[in-house]
């Protein structure tokens, strides 16, 4: 039998909501009166920040008073091993395995996480953004055999430490970033891949309008280049997101249904 498909995607706000309808009916036969179907809801592309803490070696890894840090990752901290050892995750603090990665992202998509957004950090020298154990988890992404389940993108964690401070460096960081914006399991809004940048008013106008042409020239329609707060379209930002809806973690804490996020 041959189908033919129609698919009609809507993206709100630029980041996330997509919903899609479709119909099938066999080429050359006249389709049957069928009494009209109501319109399914559209639904969210729900996605999750990812930042690894839980790779590399602790800063007290040698200090023979700390014995709880001698083999912990970066940001373990002795009161969550003391007061909080209930909530240890099953694979333990640390996640910087490509086991641990692939059964990440299938508990992810089972459970209808769609994408995750990889913390970047910026350095001058390509050798420590190579060795940033930070970005252990997008590397075990990339060679996850698993990780056509869902798609992936970066969150720029442009502050203090890693400031992208000039448009030059703008452009060196947009030439380390082509090779993910052209991964084929990028995520897209409205066909350019998306580049989130946190603690956006550090941007300039000149380093956004590099990174636009930088991925211009190898191709891309662009990127849309999406705010983690308060952003200035007039400096180059696209779109605009958060990293914390109020109460944010400098707010305090509160529990939250997860209903809430579903219905909003």
């Amino acid at each position: 039998m041959r189908c033919q498909l129609w698919v009609r995607v809507v993206l709100v706000g630029g980041l996330g909501v997509v919903g899609a309808i479709s119909a099938c009916r066999v080429l050359g036969a006249e389709p049957k009166a069928e009494p009209p179907a109501q319109m399914a809801k559209p639904r969210a592309l729900v996605g999750a920040y990812y930042f690894d803490g839980w790779a590399g070696r602790h800063r007290m890894a040698d200090d023979p008073k700390e014995p709880w840090a001698k083999d912990a990752p970066t940001h373990l901290t002795r009161r969550m091993v003391e007061e909080f050892a209930d909530r240890k995750p099953l694979w333990g603090w640390r996640d910087d395995t490509l086991p641990i990665m692939e059964r990440q992202i299938d508990l992810a998509a089972d459970h209808g996480v769609g994408f995750f957004a990889f913390c970047w950090y910026w350095h001058p020298k390509q050798e420590d953004i190579d060795n940033d154990p930070k970005h252990t988890g997008l590397r075990l992404f990339l060679e996850a055999k698993n990780n056509h389940r869902m798609q992936f993108c970066l969150l720029v964690a442009n502050h203090a430490g890693f400031l992208i401070t000039t448009p030059e460096n703008w452009r060196k960081a947009a030439q380390v970033w082509l090779p993910y914006l052209k991964h084929p399991r990028y995520l897209r809004v409205g066909g350019r891949p998306l580049l989130i940048i946190f603690n956006p008013p550090d941007g300039c106008k000149e380093g956004l309008q590099a990174v636009q042409e930088v991925a211009k020239q190898a191709g891309l329609p662009g990127v849309a280049i999406a705010a983690c707060g308060s952003g200035d379209p007039k400096i180059g930002y696209t779109h605009r997101t958060y990293y914390n809806i109020v109460p944010g973690y400098a707010a305090g804490s509160q529990a939250r249904k997860y209903q809430e996020l579903v219905e909003a």
